[in-house]
């Protein structure tokens, strides 16, 4: 984005403030300045009055010109095209220099004398308008022959390059720049004074025009007559100095105006329609792909997507010109570019970014650069606007301020808001409901705004503090069960597991067949991926199964799998299941077992399964849980008091089915596992000793049943006790000898063997008492 000093003081007034003052600011408010260039037109280049121009009688490319510089005339040779009698021109007097290498000297051309040099404007330092030489008018001030041209300001200015980022759109304009300035600088916008002549001529009485109900743009429709257009030169040269001069003159106006105010234009003299009352038709109208469209004979353009010159008279053969000011917002028209894929211009460029909303302010600054061209202006206006929409928040200020990390006084941020058009009602000491203006459609929520405040004081301004981190813990239920099952399946792997990930679905059939639940019909997959998978799993054991399988297959003696995962009950409720799987030799043929290896047993498989999940209690199982185990050689997995899975051995068809060796399975639900919180406990410092006792008890008593009348007698000294051994004979008959084992230890003092024997005897006495057991 390109402005100029003298370009921006139209809109404020910045004549107090040097370009390094000016420089900095833009800085600060996020208009990073990319350059700054001063131009200054050559001194010797004088303000002429072309008196009398004739062809040259040996050239028929040179014409001989007298020209008043003031003081006296001079007699020139030009080249131009373009220089005529009349002409006010820039004169380059002998002596002056216009470049390296580059004097103004006195010369003969064709016999001719010729003392100094018409210039274009590129010769003296300014940007190429046309091919010819500058023709002078009053834009620049008023034209006084002879007089130095770097004296006029408007021509000798200081050119500032901006860097915008995307979301700037409000600063695609000379207009938008100034308005940052001045709430940085505290200076009120200038009053434009756009007085306007208008001819007897009304819009109505020129155009027809209509819009259908549901057009997302926003348009405003004026009008004038070009007859006696003539363009000005200062706005050739501002908008070559920004980059968007065109040859074409009408095109060339509306582009001033729009990078002078932001607002977008279509002007259209050609194509336009006439109706039966003598007036030109301009229909919009969505076009076949729902873009609003102007339309007379035919589709003219597409408001906010492209601008077909072809729209524009390059010379002024026609009276009648039509001025569309329009504005779309920028989240509507990116949507509907982005869904449709077309093609777009240079203006969709600006409407995408977020153009100037203010219609009205757009097409009276038209209507006065025309009319200082010589255009006459129709009277009155067409508009046909869609309701705008608003943003509104609601901030508190001491959230602005701790966003800052800093207290910026209330006053001080209400008033940066207001004078950045900001609408602010208060809904609590603090707290204001905040209205965003239409032309800032980047503010979204408190950051953006706080992002204004920031700017507008200066981030140099902001006190310099050590950066405070108070994080909040961020150790929550869903954290902590992630970090325990990461735990589990740690401990899982450095016991000589692997885990195993599979699909979530299963075979139906195969489900079934095994005793496991299935899905119901009506909540089952209505469109499985395959025949084999064709439900989702309500266990994990057949998918454990079916990788042992392939396992042994490939030649392993040993498989150990696990698996942790999601299955479905019938009704299609999940929860998590931790599943293992032991199937084969307990261990690798080594040296120590001379190669001949145990198969895996019930104890060792036990043994793996605490070293994972913690200690438990292991009960007979009353039911056959599945068609899986081995009804004699399973049981509940129980942890305070809970049941929270079962263990047990495959049974010998399962394997066979699955063509696999002697298995153990255990199956846990993981929501029911808990975390063993760990309690730092004192140790004792004396000695431990063991007893054993034996008691003789039925054979369908449950040793968990046992294990409980001990523990009921809470003995602290009793720091663990253990079954050891069953021992079985005909004497016994329905009986059994089982050999408990306790360890002993106080933290107090060393055991008496008169402690120790008292123990054991309330020990025996409380089985009997309440089971009926008796010492072998």
């Amino acid at each position: 984005m390109i402005v100029s000093r003298y370009w921006l003081q139209e809109f404020v007034d910045i004549s107090g403030i040097n370009d390094d003052k000016l420089y900095e600011a833009l800085n600060t408010i996020g208009l990073e300045v990319d350059s700054i260039e001063n131009i200054t037109i050559p001194d010797g280049v004088v303000i002429g009055y072309v008196k009398q121009c004739e062809k040259h009688t040996q050239a028929d490319k040179l014409s001989v010109c007298q020209v008043d510089i003031g003081d006296k005339t001079l007699q020139i040779v030009c080249g131009a095209k373009n220089v005529a009698k009349d002409m006010f021109v820039p004169v380059a007097t002998v002596g002056t220099i216009l470049g390296d290498d580059f004097t103004i000297k006195q010369t003969t051309l064709r016999g001719e004398s010729s003392v100094g040099m018409i210039c274009s404007s590129s010769e003296i330092g300014l940007p190429k308008t046309n091919d010819g030489i500058m023709a002078l008018d009053d834009s620049i001030g008023e034209l006084i022959v002879g007089k130095e041209l770097n004296e006029y300001k408007l021509l000798n200015d200081t050119i500032i390059d901006i860097e915008l980022t995307a979301n700037r759109g409000d600063c695609m304009s000379v207009y938008g720049v100034a308005r940052d300035l001045g709430v940085y600088f505290d200076i009120k916008q200038n009053d434009l004074d756009l007085n306007i002549t208008h001819s007897d001529k009304a819009v109505g009485q020129a155009f027809s025009f209509a819009a259908h109900k549901d057009m997302v743009s926003n348009v405003l429709l004026s009008g004038a007559d070009i007859s006696t257009f003539e363009t000005k030169i200062l706005y050739d040269i501002r908008t070559a100095i920004a980059g968007c001069h065109s040859d074409n003159s009408l095109k060339n106006i509306a582009s001033y105006a729009t990078h002078s105010v932001g607002v977008l234009f279509d002007i259209i003299a050609h194509r336009l329609k006439q109706n039966d009352l003598g007036l030109s038709v301009i229909d919009i109208k969505p076009d076949s792909r729902g873009f609003d469209s102007i339309y007379s004979s035919e589709k003219i353009t597409t408001i906010g997507i492209d601008s077909n010159e072809t729209n524009i008279p390059k010379e002024t053969t026609t009276s009648n010109l039509a001025i569309v000011a329009l504005y779309i917002n920028p989240d509507t028209i990116n949507k509907m570019v982005f869904d449709k894929k077309i093609k777009t211009d240079d203006i969709y460029y600006k409407s995408s970014r977020g153009s100037e909303p203010n219609l009205n302010l757009g097409i009276k600054y038209f209507q006065y650069i025309l009319n200082l061209c010589g255009a006459s202006i129709y009277s009155g206006y067409k508009k046909l606007t869609n309701n705008k929409q608003i943003t509104s928040l609601t901030i508190d200020i001491n959230d602005i301020n701790n966003i800052i990390g800093q207290n910026i006084e209330q006053q001080t941020i209400v008033k940066i808001l207001e004078n950045l058009q900001f609408s602010l009602k208060p809904i609590d000491t603090t707290i204001f409901e905040i209205v965003v203006p239409y032309f800032r459609t980047d503010i979204k929520n408190i950051a953006d705004i706080t992002e204004e405040i920031v700017r507008m004081i200066g981030i140099d301004n902001i006190t310099a503090v050590p950066l405070s981190i108070a994080e909040r813990n961020k150790q929550n239920y869903t954290t902590t069960k992630q970090n325990f099952l990461n735990n589990i399946k740690q401990k899982a792997v450095a016991s000589g597991f692997y885990e195993q990930v599979s699909f979530l679905f299963a075979n139906r059939q195969q489900t079934a067949k095994y005793g496991f639940d299935v899905i119901e019909e009506k909540k089952d997959l209505s469109n499985p991926i395959n025949s084999e998978l064709d439900t989702m799993r309500t266990t994990l054991l057949l998918n454990l199964l079916e990788s042992a399988k392939l396992n042994q297959n490939q030649g392993l003696a040993q498989v150990m799998l696990f698996e942790l995962g999601e299955v479905y009950d019938k009704s299609r409720n999940q929860r998590n299941e931790l599943s293992f799987l032991f199937c084969g030799y307990k261990e690798s043929a080594n040296i120590q077992n001379q190669s001949k290896p145990d198969k895996v047993d019930f104890p060792i498989f036990v043994r793996k399964i605490v070293d994972i999940i913690g200690e438990f209690e292991l009960v007979a199982s009353t039911s056959t849980k599945n068609s899986l185990t081995n009804p004699y050689v399973c049981a509940d997995i129980v942890q305070n008091s809970q049941t929270i899975g079962y263990i047990a051995q495959l049974h010998i068809d399962v394997a066979d089915d699955f063509d696999i060796d002697q298995t153990y399975i255990c199956t846990i639900d993981i929501d029911m596992l808990k975390q063993k919180n760990i309690k730092v406990k004192p140790y004792s410092k004396y000695q431990a000793v063991h007893r054993d006792i034996s008691i003789v008890a039925p054979k369908d008593m449950p040793y968990i049943e046992i294990a409980n009348c001990i523990k009921s007698l809470k003995i602290e000294q009793i720091q663990k006790f253990d079954l050891v051994d069953i021992y079985t004979d005909k004497k016994l008959k329905k009986h059994e000898s089982l050999t408990i084992r306790f360890l002993l230890q106080s933290h107090d003092d060393t055991m008496s063997e008169e402690n120790i024997t008292k123990i054991m005897d309330d020990i025996v006495l409380h089985l009997d008492q309440k089971l009926g057991l008796k010492l072998r």
